[in-house]
């Protein structure tokens, strides 16, 4: 099993984008029957489960996660922890 690799805004996102293509898949599908209307329905659907399980399998493959775990790791919560010369948190 995939652990999740999609992080909370990232999952919005893709849920978001998800829906409007939806939309715009099927509006466009009721108007003329063709593959990109059904092609677009099928990546969108996609990105709309990517957002509500929070797994990517393409990320996956590529080593990439967005989700607070990677982003802001536990080990650099404390500022004694690390060293300032040698690393400079992103976040504040």
């Amino acid at each position: 099993m995939i652990k999740q690799n999609v992080g909370t805004w990232d999952a919005y996102m893709r849920i978001t984008g998800g829906l409007i293509g939806l939309a715009y898949g099927i509006r466009r599908s009721l108007r003329r029957d063709d593959a990109l209307s059904a092609l677009l329905i099928m990546a969108s659907a996609i990105k709309v489960a990517e957002g509500v399980t929070r797994v990517c399998p393409m990320m996956h493959a590529l080593g990439i996660a967005t989700t607070e775990q990677q982003i802001r790791p536990e080990m650099y919560d404390d500022p004694a922890d690390y060293d300032q010369d040698e690393f400079i948190p992103a976040y504040s």
